[in-house]
């Protein structure tokens, strides 16, 4: 076997492991690749041989090239979200150009380089990762894009940062080993702010998550008060109005035996009138359910926004508090902030829930003062970021039932649709 044959197999290693480290990080980070069996494998082959011949052939920066190249295209194999890629591929990316640059280093100062030299920056970007993989718990929350975007400069000013210093090193007139104690500590530091990087990420996001479980547990006391003191007020109505219907049934027998026509129609207008008031009340056995729904009702008859409501659900339909609140209540908060800045004979929403064969259809239309910007709300209120949370909680819940959300909008109203799809076990008969 000639030195060629030898060269190409220890190139061929030398990919094989930095595409195993690649993929031992992204299955720790990103859990179980969502790629089919047959093409996970046939990619790696083929990219294994093409590096190599590349490497083989000396192409420029190869290495670097091969792992950027690796831990793009990987980052489709795996169903995360797009922030997490982003942040993870880029930190990837930094520590990975770290390693290169302190080989290229070695590789260009050193009279007579061997194969330690060449081996030293793919041990290092191994053990790297694994730090970096050890460093945060990565629980799968949602983060809002203004967060991750000011993390994500972290790496990405090490990528820049990183070849600007070798260059500087490769061309510096001091001795070899003077430089040695410039990088060193230099490239260090790099590494380890984007470590932090990583620690930062994880504690953003429990943070993130900490604010939207305080904020449903918030959302929650307050419902169920304001529940309580609903259906006592109801409860007053209808005990009011069979108080009366008593002596309103007398009113009318009197006025019709006086021929007081427009009397008696007036006095039918008042009672209809408070049984209309006693019918706002949502019952349909889902506790959760109804105290949202009839807060939210509530709510709209305050700000004077006509409502119509169509109700179809089986009892104890198996949906969390959390789950209602992250849906209905986010949702209808939004067709209420639509409508309630409009003029009083303007102000309306529509809401429908009907469950069909295993399936949940939530449907809310309002008329709005939203606008639907690139697939998302733009809100009026002044806290935008919960704003934000809210509605991707509400998309989050939904797909937590393999279901999806979708908004649009015409001239005239919004439109909020989700599907929730039950099966046996979530629907208690």
């Amino acid at each position: 076997m000639n030195n060629f044959h030898l060269s190409l197999i220890r190139y061929f290693l030398i990919n094989t492991f930095d595409l195993y480290v690649i993929l031992r990080y992204y299955s720790k980070v990103f859990g179980k690749s969502k790629a089919k069996k047959s093409a996970y494998i046939g990619s790696i082959i083929v990219l294994l041989i093409i590096f190599t011949v590349f490497i083989e052939v000396e192409v420029p920066y190869v290495n670097l090239l091969n792992i950027s190249t690796w831990s793009l295209i990987y980052l489709l194999f795996y169903k995360e979200s797009v922030s997490k890629r982003i942040i993870y591929g880029i930190i990837l990316l930094a520590l990975a150009g770290c390693c290169q640059s302190v080989s290229y280093f070695l590789y260009n100062t050193e009279s007579n380089p061997n194969l330690n030299v060449i081996s030293l920056s793919h041990l290092l970007f191994f053990f790297l990762l694994e730090l970096a993989a050890r460093v945060g718990k990565f629980k799968p929350v949602i983060l809002y894009k203004s967060l991750w975007k000011i993390i994500l400069t972290i790496p990405v000013s090490s990528i820049v940062t990183m070849p600007c210093i070798l260059i500087l090193a490769l061309n510096s007139r001091i001795s070899v080993e003077k430089v040695y104690l410039f990088l060193i500590p230099t490239y260090i530091n790099i590494i380890y702010v984007n470590i932090i990087a990583f620690y930062l990420f994880d504690k953003l996001s429990v943070l993130i998550d900490t604010l939207k479980t305080n904020a449903i547990l918030e959302q929650q006391v307050q419902y169920q008060a304001k529940y309580y003191l609903s259906m006592h007020e109801n409860m007053q109505t209808i005990r009011n109005i069979k108080h009366d219907m008593k002596n309103n049934l007398e009113a009318i027998q009197c006025l019709l035996k006086e021929n007081k026509i427009s009397d008696v129609q007036n006095l039918i207008v008042e009672i209809t009138d408070s049984v209309i008031e006693a019918d706002y009340l949502v019952s349909t056995d889902n506790p959760a359910i109804d105290t949202i729904l009839n807060v939210k009702l509530a709510i709209a008859r305050e700000k004077k926004i006509k409502v119509d409501k169509i109700i179809n659900i089986p009892q104890k339909l198996n949906i969390s508090y959390a789950q209602s609140a992250a849906i209905l209540g986010n949702l209808l908060d939004n067709a209420i902030e639509g409508t309630e800045k409009l003029d009083i004979d303007d102000r309306y929403f529509q809401i429908k829930m009907n469950y069909i064969n295993n399936s949940l259809f939530i449907g809310i239309k309002n008329t709005y003062s939203l606008k639907e910007l690139n697939g998302s709300l733009e809100t009026n209120k002044s806290d935008k970021l919960l704003h934000g949370i809210g509605l991707m909680s509400a998309k989050k819940t939904a797909e937590e039932f393999g279901g999806l959300l979708e908004t649009k909008s015409d001239s005239n109203y919004f439109y909020a649709n989700i599907l929730l799809y039950f099966y046996k076990d979530k629907v208690l008969q």
